[in-house]
This record gives structure tokens, C-alpha cells and sequence, in this order.
């Protein structure tokens, strides 16, 4: 299909250009080689007015774009593999490229399998619907990032680029279609599971399963059947350790969104610190507020719960506003000298106003 209907790029003349919002080349995507070359620059994954990237500017795209940093867990039989891609997104062609960060830390998080997706779409103008696209994948497939899912998101390059390139006959669009349409929407996928998948794949299908059903009696039947599949068979235990584990993760997500949703408006700084240890967000508490000198500190909002105490540290207001105007003074210094010597497209001026 990638034959005749290539995957659609647009990219840099740079790599790692944070500030940068110029991307002028367009490269049709069918083959590995082809692939390899674009993804040493920076790229994009819709064509821009003016070629600048930006939301307002989004003119159309043939192609979706989704990261997987596996950071939904540390448990290594958690982490999702291209292979996996291929199972659930069956028959959809699309692109496999290796992030910056494969296999190495980020943050503090281990090197584990980190990469991008780019999937092949029937041609899309509406900005709106390309987010609400990718907004339908989250829905069904819960490990890509969702902090990815903007239309004007754009990939880092990496030289040399590691990239994999799968066809297929389906538009991701016709898969979503069915998917959508089809109670039954993990039973495409009849193969037996063989014995070096038992482990990775009920584990999988049992996050798409409740993610759609929710911790029910129904999610948990289903899962039983899909387990069926296995070949040979698993015994009892490990099928039901795997579905008390989503269960964990599950209850894990739901929390972490209910946290967000409650504090994200509180500050301006709601929503955005989280936990090293556990992944919660940090929240604002009031200390010695009737005395003479009361402090805001922010801390962990499960600090305190379950057995195991987070081991992460308070944060006092100022030292966060502090460390905050400290990094955009850095940030706005480097935009403010690329910004002068950078090429816009036309109709843009460079000169700084005061």
C-alpha cells in the first residue's frame, strides 16, 4: 500500500532544535532507506502554512504520529516492543523510529524500548478531527504518551536514524472505523498466542480490555477468553496475577487523573510537578497558616499513603517560583538569539520588539 500511497514528512535542516518551527522538506515515506534519511532532522507529520509549525497553521496530513516511552511502568514485561504495535494495529501501515532516548535514562527512568509510531491516515484537513483522532487511539491503546497528542507535535531526529517500516492495506482511520463499530473488537486478531508472547500479550490485550470495560466483571470474563488463546495454555495463577496487575495499573491511572483533574486550577503550578517515587502529583499545603509566618510548600499528594512512604522531599513555594523564573530566563535568552539569526518564512518579521 506504502507504494502507492507513501507516508507524507516534512523536516528540518536541523536536529534538536526546540525552538525551531520551520519544516520545508517534504519526503514521501515507503521504504526503509528512505525513512533512515528523513528521520536524521527533525520532523513533522503535516504540511503548515508557510511551512511554520503551529495548531492555526494546520493545513493537512496523511500521517499520525504517536510516542511510546514505556513509562507507564518499570516492570519490564510491561513494556510495549514494535512487534506489539504490528499485533494491535494489524494490517495499518506504518513507520517505527527509535527516539533519542532508546535505551538510555531519561530522567529517572531505566533504558527500556523508547520509540516513535508514525501510522498512515486516509488525507485529513480538519485540525480538530486530527486530534480527536489521536485522542480515539488513547482511548483504545493506553500506553502511548498523552502528552503527545497536539497536532503540531514534531520528533527529534537521531543520526543515525533506526527506523522500521511496516505495510499493510488499511488506513489507521478504517482500523479505528472497525474497532468502533465491533463489540468484539479484540477477536480480528485470532491467532494462537505462542508460549514467548504468554506473558507480554494477555498483559496487553488485559490494558485494552479494561480501558474500554473498566474494572468489571465483564472486563474480567473477556480477558479469561482472550487468555484461552494461549498456546500452550498458562495455568490459573499466571492468568489471574496478569489481570490483578492491570487491575493495579488501572485503579494506578484512574487516580492519577481524578488528582489532576482536582488540583490542576489551583496554581499556576498545579498539575505540572510530580512525584519522582510514584508518579502522583504534587500538591499545595499551607504551613503554620495562623501564625506569623505562614509558608506554602508543595509535596507529593500520596505521600503519605499505603505502607511505603514516598522518600521525595517538600518544595517551598518561593524555591519553585525562583527555579521557575531561573529556566524561562535561560529558555527565553536562547530563543531570543536563534530568533535573530533563524530564517522565517516570508511575512514574518525578525526584528525583536521591546
Amino acid at each position: 500500500m506504502l507504494k502507492d500511497n507513501p507516508i507524507i514528512v516534512y523536516t528540518a535542516d536541523c536536529r534538536g532544535s526546540l525552538e525551531n518551527c520551520v519544516y520545508q522538506n517534504r519526503i514521501e515515506i515507503a521504504d526503509t532507506q528512505t525513512a533512515a534519511e528523513a528521520f536524521r532532522f527533525d520532523s513533522v507529520f503535516a504540511q503548515y502554512k508557510n511551512d511554520y509549525r503551529s495548531k492555526e497553521n494546520f493545513f493537512w496530513s496523511n500521517a499520525l504520529p504517536m510516542d511510546c516511552d514505556n513509562d507507564h511502568s518499570d516492570e519490564p514485561t510491561d513494556w510495549i516492543t514494535p512487534e506489539d504495535i504490528s499485533f494491535f494495529f494489524a494490517g495499518v501501515p506504518h513507520i517505527i523510529h527509535f527516539s533519542r532516548h532508546h535505551m538510555k535514562w531519561k530522567g529517572n527512568k531505566s533504558p527500556r524500548t523508547r520509540f516513535h509510531v508514525i501510522f498512515l491516515l486516509d488525507p485529513m484537513t480538519s485540525e480538530q478531527e486530527y486530534v480527536k483522532l489521536k485522542e480515539q487511539i488513547m482511548g483504545v491503546y493506553p500506553y502511548f504518551d498523552d502528552g503527545a497528542i497536539d497536532s503540531a507535535r514534531f520528533f527529534i531526529g537521531t543520526d543515525p536514524a533506526e527506523v522500521i517500516v511496516v505495510d499493510g492495506e488499511l488506513t489507521l482511520n478504517t482500523l479505528l472505523a472497525q474497532i468502533a463499530t465491533n463489540e468484539d473488537f479484540l477477536l480480528s486478531y485470532r491467532e494462537p498466542i505462542p508460549e514467548g508472547k504468554r506473558n507480554s500479550t494477555p498483559t496487553q490485550i488485559g490494558a485494552c480490555i479494561i480501558k474500554r470495560y473498566g474494572d468489571t466483571q465483564v472486563a474480567y470474563e473477556r480477558f479469561l477468553s482472550e487468555a484461552k488463546r494461549c498456546n500452550p495454555p498458562m495455568e490459573d495463577g499466571e492468568v489471574e496475577q496478569i489481570w490483578r496487575s492491570r487491575q493495579n495499573f488501572f485503579r494506578k491511572v484512574a487516580k492519577r487523573k481524578r488528582s489532576y483533574k482536582r488540583h490542576r486550577h489551583t496554581s499556576v503550578f498545579s498539575g505540572k510537578i510530580f512525584c519522582g517515587d510514584c508518579g502522583e502529583i504534587y500538591g499545595s499545603k499551607a504551613w503554620h497558616s495562623t501564625s506569623k509566618y505562614p509558608r506554602v510548600i508543595w509535596q507529593c499528594n500520596s505521600k503519605f499513603d499505603g505502607e511505603q512512604k514516598c522518600g521525595t522531599l517538600h518544595l517551598y513555594e518561593e524555591q519553585i517560583r525562583q527555579l521557575f523564573v531561573a529556566a524561562m530566563s535561560e529558555y527565553l535568552s536562547t530563543v531570543r538569539a536563534q530568533f535573530l539569526t533563524c530564517n522565517l518564512p516570508s511575512g514574518h518579521s525578525r526584528t525583536p520588539t521591546s
